[in-house]
């Protein structure tokens, strides 16, 4: 992730900004910032006048970043409170309903309130080793670990649980859980108009890695 933001000289003097200039702060943490000594930075900032500088940053998925200011007279503006996977949770329903519109279904509304726990069910699941051995919603899809979330939605929801489970589906939708080379049980979910409203989930594992709940209501 990439911060980039506008250090501002807010005083009425010159500041001669000393190797410490900014700190920031993830999950309560602060890590200082060190002034880089050659271009972009100056050795001095007149009032009124700002540079820009960015820092890149490698952020796990729930970290939040707040940026502050170590030294009087210098003011701040870039992104705060930065969530990588913030996008996910809407995404993730996007992705659903977008499956679902073609098969002529309503949409699904996404059930904020039971993301923390749609968050719990996966890291349980994981934690277990057991597929679905937490679930608090009326159906439960589940993904595998994924080195990233766009692969959660394209090869998990998408690629697997919709196309690959429809073609078992259309050759035997009596045999959704019985036939384990050939099972269309996810398919069932997303497709299932007596569902409402969806809540997904989502735990980094400690090696880096991504696991990704569904969540089903009616």
């Amino acid at each position: 992730m990439t911060i980039k933001v506008e250090i501002k000289n807010t005083g009425e003097t010159i500041i001669k900004p000393q190797p410490e200039v900014s700190s920031l702060v993830l999950n309560g943490t602060k890590a200082i910032i060190q002034a880089p000594a050659s271009y972009p930075y100056v050795t001095s900032l007149d009032p009124g006048k700002s540079v820009s500088m960015t820092f890149k940053l490698k952020l796990k998925c729930k970290n939040q970043v707040s940026i502050k200011a170590s030294i009087p007279g210098v003011g701040w503006d870039g992104e705060v409170n930065a969530q990588p996977c913030a996008s996910f949770y809407q995404d993730c329903v996007d992705r659903v309903n977008n499956l679902r519109a073609l098969e002529n279904l309503s949409p699904l509304v996404r059930d904020q309130g039971n993301e923390e726990s749609a968050d719990n069910d996966a890291r349980a699941n994981y934690e277990a080793n057991i597929p679905h051995s937490s679930v608090s919603s009326d159906a439960q899809n589940e993904c595998p670990t994924y080195p990233n979330t766009s692969l959660i939605l394209d090869d998990c929801i998408e690629k697997q649980m919709y196309y690959a489970e429809k073609l078992c589906y259309e050759k035997n939708p009596d045999s959704c859980y019985l036939d384990k080379t050939c099972q269309c049980g996810h398919y069932v979910n997303i497709t299932d108009n007596s569902f409402t409203k969806l809540a997904c989930g989502l735990y980094e594992t400690p090696n880096g890695k991504f696991k990704a709940i569904l969540n089903f209501f009616k």
